[in-house]
């Protein structure tokens, strides 16, 4: 599965990397999550709670920030575990200056489903996709903002 997007923030595109490559500070946006550990600058754990129709509960996410261009360029790598299913996402995320002073971020992210969630369906799963992405990126325009 693909999604990609973009959002603009009135933040500098170095304050945008710098949140969002810091695992104590990027793990913030993430819903319902419920524990964080962080191993070192690139790599962290964290517990979320997840709902997708029928399917509920807890996963256990595995997370590393690759591929570093400061300010420019990021990856995200994730894999999730949990509820007879296991989650793999890569994103990415580009920033470039606004004529405002602000920063255009647009990311993509590449899902593999295998288990219990990708039996949910594909019409319930994007409306689930949607529903997180869209509290992350709010949340994350917040954070940056302040």
């Amino acid at each position: 599965m693909h999604y990609e997007g973009s959002f603009e923030v009135s933040s500098s595109k170095e304050m945008v990397y710098a949140f969002a490559t810091e695992p104590a500070k990027i793990t913030t946006i993430l819903p319902d999550v419920q524990d964080v550990k962080i191993i070192d600058a690139e790599n962290f754990t964290l517990k979320a709670k997840l709902g997708i129709s029928f399917v509920k509960g807890p996963m256990d996410v595995k997370c590393t920030i690759t591929d570093k261009t400061p300010s420019i360029f990021l990856k995200l790598k994730a894999t999730a575990n949990g509820l007879s299913s296991v989650v793999e996402v890569e994103s990415s995320f580009t920033m470039q200056d606004t004529q405002s002073g602000g920063t255009l971020v647009k990311w993509a992210a590449d899902a593999k489903i295998a288990g219990l969630i990708a039996r949910v369906g594909s019409r319930l799963l994007d409306s689930a996709t949607e529903k997180y992405v869209t509290e992350m990126i709010d949340s994350f325009k917040q954070k940056v903002s302040q």
